[in-house]
């Protein structure tokens, strides 16, 4: 096993884990009836696989094949806003302690999402039964003095995940933190529905805005926006692809839940979160544009991005009191689900978070 060894037992039915081996990554694989899931150790708890076992979609979308197979080479210079589009291709990372932009924390520079999602975490303990199946792991910043705890549990088609940060310093630590999972293959096809709360914020930020940017920064309300053209346009079914792309960060929100109906796919998939910990939702979508580093206008993609802040940087964060501030020895928890079925018509029943 490479330096690993399984401590799974593979006799409990209908859930089961195993502890794999695969092209430079350390892998947990859980696994139902009706679903399986891949976690790496190796580069930040990221997953690299979500599939329907059942129609044989995974709903992750995947870039680069080296990256995503961990293939590591030197860089032929470090990036200024850091290394984690180097090490990016796709899947769902935790972005910790910082987000969009490189910033310092009390000396400590910290580049483009963070450090967690680069960094090897540690296997703690195993847990399976007849229902469920799940793994405990731990990583301890380098930058900050914060441990990340993250309990990944598997029961039928619902993954749960229980984040708890620690800060284990005297300081106060501001921060901010979030999901970056991206959405491909037949769950991103056109005639893909997004549903979040009617009438809730939506900001398109002035960041980005490019010859293939869709759409005209300003404030709005879910799901009116208006395009680059000045005309509004709902934007909660994903269109053909037409060489653009595009952000909105919704929030403040009040209910931590998104809903996603993929026809092609023929599955549903619905996330909730605590929105009193993250209570804002940013969405990325490239339908074919993005023509620079690293999408090269070859993919199509929509991210669901639950976090604490809205797209600013650390320091406008913590001036503003959006960001999320960590006393001596204080501890924050998240939990998130995730259920994936097949679509059961027009209204999704909200399955309760473990």
């Amino acid at each position: 096993m490479m330096g690993t060894s399984d401590p799974f037992s593979g006799l409990t039915e209908g859930h089961r884990g195993r502890r794999i081996m695969w092209e430079g990554h350390d892998l947990i694989e859980l696994e139902s009836r009706e679903i399986a899931v891949t976690v790496s150790l190796t580069r930040g708890a990221e997953f690299l696989e979500i599939r329907d076992k059942a129609t044989d979609v995974d709903i992750l979308w995947h870039g680069h094949d080296d990256i995503r197979r961990n293939r590591v080479a030197p860089a032929s210079i470090d990036l200024p806003a850091g290394a984690f589009l180097d090490h990016f291709a796709g899947g769902w990372q935790v972005v910790f302690p910082s987000a969009q932009f490189p910033t310092t924390v009390r000396g400590a520079p910290l580049g483009q999402h963070g450090e967690a999602a680069l960094l090897p975490w540690h296997l703690d303990r195993v847990f399976e039964s007849a229902g469920e199946v799940g793994v405990d792991i731990h990583v301890d910043m380098r930058r900050l003095p914060v441990r990340m705890t993250r309990q990944i549990r598997l029961r039928s088609r619902q993954l749960t995940i229980t984040d708890t940060i620690e800060n284990r310093s005297a300081e106060q630590l501001p921060v901010q933190w979030g999901h970056h999972l991206a959405v491909g293959g037949l769950m991103a096809e056109p005639g893909t529905t997004v549903i979040l709360p009617e009438g809730a914020p939506v900001t398109v930020p002035d960041e980005f805005p490019s010859d293939t940017y869709r759409y005209s920064p300003g404030l709005y309300a879910w799901p009116l926006v208006s395009d680059r053209h000045g005309e509004s346009v709902r934007v909660d079914r994903l269109p053909l692809d037409d060489g653009t792309d595009g952000h909105f960060i919704i929030g403040p929100l009040e209910d931590g839940r998104i809903e996603v109906r993929s026809p092609a796919a023929g599955l549903e998939m619905l996330i909730e979160w605590d929105a009193t910990v993250m209570p804002y939702c940013w969405i990325w979508e490239v339908f074919g544009g993005y023509r620079e580093w690293p999408l090269w206008g070859k993919y199509r993609l929509f991210t669901v991005e639950p976090f604490t802040s809205p797209l600013e940087p650390l320091e406008e964060s913590a001036a503003a009191g959006r960001a999320l501030v960590l006393g001596s020895q204080d501890t924050k928890m998240m939990t998130t689900s995730m259920t994936l079925r097949p679509t059961a018509g027009e209204h999704l029943e909200t399955v309760a978070t473990l």
